[in-house]
């Protein structure tokens, strides 16, 4: 199996569930759930679940919450010799869902990602660079992604992680072995071309080397230059929406890792993503029992 880092942001995750539909501006009963998140964080989690030999190139607080981050991580067999610890808060992300478990709001406090900066990581270039297989969370800075692009020379994957983060990465586009992102965040980085198809071929042309562009339940739309098409989703049972797309992410990138076919890691992604869905927290603990 190839190993691969993980560049990225770790997170405390406290979800709000309404047992009901959320009514603004009231207070709501419900459930308020704790766990371990991030992008970064989360697709680490899933790919050593997975069986791959990970590593985790991301910044914890000296605080209670950034202690319990790191034991955790260390726990799974990653390896966060990278890693650096800081006076700042760890990460938090608060978010409310409805009762069906879709997202409403979240709100994201991850000052502390900025301290993966370029001075960081020139250190570590060295090591960065003996992976051949990269992640990349685009919660980095704009200053650590240049630095990151112009500098690794390992394949890169990279999920585009909001409409506004992805125009980080946009001058970047033909350095990426695997660009993931919604609908959304692929038209804005496309230009929007009209219709997914066009959108993703237009991303190809730039020089991704693959494009996968997710439509929620619907579909999933994927083009590697020699195939452009698209992939139903099977129905799932949903109880939270959260960590679902570090999911997918993660399993694409393990079906590569595997050396199976683009097509058999997207199978491989919808899997762990409905697998994610039937879980609280951002990752699901049985992961492997799904691939």
């Amino acid at each position: 199996m190839e190993k691969i880092l993980v560049i990225g942001a770790a997170n405390i995750d406290m979800i709000a569930l309404s047992k009901g539909k959320l009514r603004m501006g009231d207070s709501n009963i419900g459930s308020v759930e704790f766990s371990f998140g991030g992008v970064g964080r989360n697709i680490a989690e899933n790919l050593a679940r997975l069986g791959n030999q990970v590593a985790l190139l991301s910044a914890f607080g000296t605080d209670a919450f950034g202690e319990m981050l790191h034991k955790d991580l260390q726990g799974l067999g990653i390896d966060l010799s990278a890693s650096l610890f800081s006076d700042k808060q760890s990460g938090f992300y608060l978010a409310v869902a409805d009762a069906d478990g879709d997202l409403l709001v979240a709100v994201c406090e991850n000052e502390i990602v900025k301290e993966i900066d370029p001075e960081h990581l020139e250190k570590n270039l060295d090591y960065i660079n003996s992976f051949e297989h990269l992640f990349f969370d685009a919660n980095l800075s704009r200053e650590a992604l240049a630095f990151l692009f112009e500098n690794v020379r390992g394949q890169i994957y990279i999920d585009a992680t909001s409409v506004e983060k992805s125009k980080q990465i946009k001058p970047y586009l033909d350095r990426i072995a695997l660009l993931k992102g919604n609908r959304a965040e692929i038209c804005a980085l496309s230009g929007c071309e009209g219709s997914v198809k066009a959108e993703i071929e237009a991303l190809v042309r730039a020089g991704v080397k693959r494009v996968v562009a997710t439509d929620g339940p619907k579909a999933v739309y994927f083009n590697d230059g020699k195939e452009s098409n698209n992939m139903p989703v099977p129905p799932a049972r949903v109880l939270s929406t959260n960590g679902a797309g570090d999911a997918f992410m993660s399993g694409v990138i393990h079906g590569l890792l595997s050396g199976k076919s683009f097509e058999e890691g997207l199978r491989y992604g919808i899997n762990a993503a409905r697998a994610t869905l039937m879980v609280r927290g951002a990752c699901n603990p049985d992961l492997h029992k799904y691939i």
